[in-house]
C-alpha cells in the first residue's frame, strides 16, 4: 500500500498489501474491525468504504468459510443495458429485489459450503437447480446469473416458490462464514436513480433478515450514505438498521491526521525541509505554514487551505497529496520566486479534478440533463458570492423564463431548480448567523451524502450564497466576468470556506425579526435580498435599483400618515446604484422618477401585479408616495385603490 492511494482496491491486491498504520482508527471504526456490531458501512464515495471492508476481511482472515473466497470483495458488473425490460421491471420494487439478494447470498453460502447436493434434493424448481449447478460462487455472480436468465413470470412463479427452501436451508448452516460486498452503487449507476435506490436498500433489509435468521452468517456490505437516507425516510425498521450500520466520516481534524500519515509514508525526497518532519510535518513536507490570499488581506494555514479546496472526503485529501508530491520541489518552493503561486496552481489543479469527477458521480442522479447543463449554468454565474435575487435571475436565465412561479421550489415541478441541486450536493454554501453568539456569522456547506438526491426546496435562507472554490476554474473557463468574482470576495473581506466565519459587510441591513416589510394586500419587501414576496408567497427578484427605491420609501416615509420620497431622491438613489458618482449632475430628475415608474410597472406586470395591486404610487411631478402614506387628495397616477397600511415587521 502506498502514499496518497486514491482507490483502496488498486492499491490493495493481497491483504498482505495493507498498512495498518495509514488507517485514522475512531472509535466506530474499531468497533467495526473488532466486534460484529456493524454489517453496513454507509458514507458517500471517496471516504474509504472498501478499505475498511478489506480491514474487516483481513480481521476475519481465520473464518471458516470467506465469500468471496479469491478476491478481497466481492464487486459486481453487471451488462444492466443487456436486461430485459421484464427484469428491469422487477428491480424497481424493493420487494422483488430484496428477494433477489436473499437468493443470491444464501446460494453463493450453500455452494461455498458445497452443500448444494442436499439443497438440490429438496422441492426446488428447475431455475433454482439449474442455478446451483453453475460455477458461480459469488454473490453478484448469482445475482447476475438470476436476472439474465429468470423472466418476470419465472421470478412470481418459481423463485417465490424457492424463497422458503432458500431461508429454510441458510437456518441450518452451522459454520461461520463471512460475506464481503462492494461497490453496489457503481454497478447501478446509470440504472436510473430509482434502481440506484433500490438494489442498495434492499441489500440493507436483505442482509439484515439474513444475519437474524443465523447468527453463524456475517454480511457485510459497502451502501451509499444518500441510499441510507432514502431508506430512513421509508421504512420503520431505521432504528434497527442504524444500530447495524457504521456511519463512516472524518471531521477536520482526523482528515489532517489522515493527511500527516500520508506525509510520513511518502519520501523524505518530496519534503523540503526535512528537519521539521517530526514536529511539523506538513510544513516540512510543503515548505510552509501559511498561505496568503490573493484577495483578502489574510493568512491562511497550509491544511485550512488544502481542506477548503476539497469535497471534505479523505480521498480528495489524498488527491491533493499526491499532486504536491508530483510536482518538483524547486518549482513548488515556497521561497523561491514564484514557488508560492505554483502551489497554489497545483492545490487549485487538483481541486478542478475533484470537482469533474464528483459531478461525473452525481449527474446520473441529479435533475441536470448531463454536463453541458452544467456548462451552462457556469456561463451565467458572475460571482463566487451571490444574493438570492442573483440566484432567482440566473435560475429564470437557465430554464429561459421570465417569471419566478413561487417561493417554493416544490411547487415549481417543470423546472430545473440549479441552485437547489448545488446545493444539495454541497457545492453551494450559504451563510447563517452562529446558533451560540448573535451577531456572529458562519459559512456553511451540506456534507455531501448529507441530502438525498431526489430533494428539492432544500435551499436555505439566506442574505448570501457562496460557489464552492472547487468550481472556481471551471466557471472562469465558460464565463470572463467571474474572473471579477474575487473582487466580490474582497468586498465582502471574505475567504470562502466551511465554517469560517463571515464578516457582514456595513451596508446591508441587520437580520432578524425586522427582515420584512408588510404591506396590505400581502406583500413583503424582503430588506435582506433584492425581491418582494406576493400573497400567494411567489418571490419576484428585483434590480438594486428598484430595491433601494423601495426600501428608502418605506424607510423614509413609511411610517407617516402622508409623506413623499422626491423625484430628486429617487433620481439620486438610481444614478448610485448604476455606478454614477456623488458629483454626478441630475438634469432631468423628473425624467428619471418616471422612467423607474414605467419600468417597475412593467416589471410587476410580468409578475401578474395588477395596477390596484401596487405597493407604492407616483404623485405627478413631485415623487412617490409609499402605500401606507395614502389618502383621497393625492391625484392617482400609479398605485392602488386599496390604501396598503405598513404592518408589524413579520
Amino acid at each position: 500500500m502506498y502514499p496518497w492511494s486514491i482507490d483502496a482496491r488498486e492499491a490493495i491486491k493481497e491483504l498482505s498489501d495493507i498498512d495498518d498504520t495509514f488507517i485514522e482508527e475512531t472509535d466506530d471504526i474499531e468497533v467495526f474491525l473488532n466486534q460484529h456490531k456493524y454489517y453496513f458501512v454507509v458514507a458517500t464515495k471517496g471516504v474509504g468504504k472498501s478499505l475498511l471492508l478489506v480491514l474487516k476481511r483481513k480481521k476475519l482472515k481465520g473464518t471458516e468459510c470467506i465469500i468471496p473466497k479469491d478476491l478481497l470483495l466481492d464487486v459486481p458488473e453487471l451488462a444492466f443495458d443487456s436486461l430485459s425490460h421484464d427484469v428491469r421491471s422487477l428491480m424497481y420494487k424493493e420487494e422483488s429485489m430484496q428477494m433477489l439478494w436473499m437468493a443470491s447470498i444464501i446460494v453463493a453460502i450453500i455452494k461455498n459450503l458445497d452443500m448444494a447436493d442436499e439443497m438440490g434434493k429438496t422441492n426446488i424448481s428447475e431455475s433454482l437447480q439449474n442455478l446451483l449447478k453453475t460455477k458461480t460462487t459469488t454473490v453478484s455472480g448469482n445475482l447476475g446469473e438470476i436476472l439474465g436468465s429468470l423472466s418476470r413470470k419465472q421470478f412470481y412463479q418459481e423463485l417465490s416458490g424457492d424463497y422458503n427452501a432458500l431461508i429454510s436451508m441458510a437456518q441450518t448452516v452451522n459454520k461461520t462464514v463471512a460475506v464481503f460486498i462492494d461497490n453496489i452503487d457503481e454497478c447501478f449507476e446509470k440504472a436510473g436513480r430509482d434502481i440506484w435506490y433500490a438494489t442498495q436498500t434492499s441489500l440493507m433489509r436483505a442482509i439484515y433478515k439474513l444475519v437474524r435468521l443465523n447468527p453463524k452468517l456475517k454480511v457485510f456490505a459497502s451502501v451509499r450514505k444518500e441510499a441510507f437516507l432514502k431508506l430512513k425516510k421509508e421504512t420503520e425498521m431505521i432504528q434497527q438498521l442504524n444500530g447495524v450500520s457504521l456511519m463512516l466520516s472524518y471531521s477536520k481534524e482526523e482528515l489532517r491526521e489522515i493527511f500527516i500519515k500520508n506525509i510520513y509514508k511518502d519520501s523524505p525526497k518530496k519534503y523540503l525541509n526535512e528537519s521539521l518532519i517530526k514536529t511539523d510535518p506538513i510544513k516540512a513536507f510543503v515548505g510552509a505554514a501559511f498561505v496568503p490570499h490573493g484577495f483578502v488581506n489574510e493568512q491562511e494555514e497550509i491544511f485550512d487551505y488544502i481542506y477548503r479546496h476539497t469535497l471534505r472526503r479523505a480521498r480528495d485529501l489524498m488527491e491533493m497529496g499526491s499532486a504536491i508530491s508530483r510536482c518538483n520541489k524547486a518549482e513548488r518552493n515556497p521561497e523561491s520566486p514564484g514557488g508560492m503561486d505554483q502551489f497554489k496552481s497545483i492545490i487549485n489543479d487538483a481541486a478542478t479534478l475533484i470537482a469533474d469527477g464528483y459531478i461525473n458521480e452525481v449527474l446520473p442522479h441529479i435533475g441536470f440533463k448531463g454536463r453541458t447543463d452544467f456548462e451552462r449554468l457556469f456561463e451565467l454565474i458572475d460571482a463566487n458570492v451571490l444574493t438570492i435575487d442573483n440566484l432567482i435571475s440566473v435560475c429564470m436565465q437557465f430554464n429561459n423564463t421570465h417569471h419566478c412561479n413561487t417561493a417554493d421550489c416544490k411547487q415549481c415541478i417543470d423546472k430545473t431548480h440549479v441552485f437547489c441541486e448545488l446545493y444539495k450536493i454541497g457545492l453551494l454554501g450559504y451563510v447563517e448567523e452562529s446558533l451560540i453568539e448573535k451577531g456572529r456569522y458562519v459559512q456553511k456547506f451540506a456534507v455531501i451524502g448529507e441530502k438525498t438526491f431526489d430533494d428539492v426546496g432544500l435551499l436555505p435562507d439566506s442574505r448570501f450564497y457562496l460557489i464552492h472554490p472547487v468550481l472556481k476554474k471551471r466557471i472562469k473557463e465558460k464565463n470572463p466576468r467571474y474572473k471579477q468574482s474575487e473582487s466580490e470576495t474582497a468586498k465582502h473581506d471574505n475567504i470562502i470556506g466551511y465554517d469560517k466565519p463571515w464578516k457582514m459587510p456595513n451596508r446591508f441591513p441587520p437580520p432578524g425579526p425586522d427582515r420584512f416589510f408588510r404591506a396590505s394586500p400581502p406583500v413583503l419587501i424582503d430588506k435582506t435580498s433584492h425581491r418582494l414576496i406576493d400573497s400567494n408567497g411567489r418571490s419576484i427578484p428585483l434590480n438594486y435599483s428598484q430595491h433601494c427605491v423601495l426600501i428608502a420609501l418605506f424607510e423614509k416615509v413609511g411610517k407617516h400618515t402622508i409623506g413623499l420620497l422626491s423625484d430628486a431622491f429617487i433620481a439620486r438613489i438610481i444614478l448610485e446604484t448604476v455606478g454614477k458618482g456623488e458629483g454626478h449632475d441630475i438634469a432631468n430628475v423628473k425624467g428619471i422618477s418616471e422612467q423607474f415608474a414605467r419600468q417597475l410597472r412593467r416589471h410587476l406586470k410580468d409578475y401578474g401585479i395588477k395596477d390596484k395591486d401596487v405597493i407604492i404610487k407616483r404623485v405627478r411631478n413631485k415623487g412617490f408616495l409609499p402605500g401606507s402614506a395614502w389618502d383621497e387628495k393625492t391625484p392617482l397616477i400609479y398605485g392602488s385603490e386599496v390604501p396598503l397600511v405598513r404592518g408589524k415587521d413579520s
